[in-house]
C-alpha cells in the first residue's frame, strides 16, 4: 500500500494491495454488522422503556 499526500492510503497496488483491500472489507461488513447490533440493541432498550412506562399506569 502507499500513501497519497492527502492522506488516504490505496491499496490497489499488487497482490498485497489487494489482501490489504480485502482486509477493509472485511472490517467494514464487521462494523457494519456492530451498528446493527447495537441499532437493535437500542430499539431493545426503547421497548424495555415503554414497557416499564406501561407497567408504571
Amino acid at each position: 500500500t502507499w500513501v497519497e499526500p492527502n492522506g488516504w492510503v490505496r491499496p490497489w497496488v499488487g497482490p498485497n494491495g489487494l489482501v490489504a483491500a480485502l482486509g477493509w472489507a472485511k472490517w467494514l461488513v464487521a462494523a457494519l454488522g456492530q451498528a446493527k447490533w447495537l441499532v437493535a440493541a437500542l430499539g431493545q432498550a426503547k421497548w424495555l422503556v415503554t414497557a416499564l412506562g406501561q407497567a408504571k399506569l
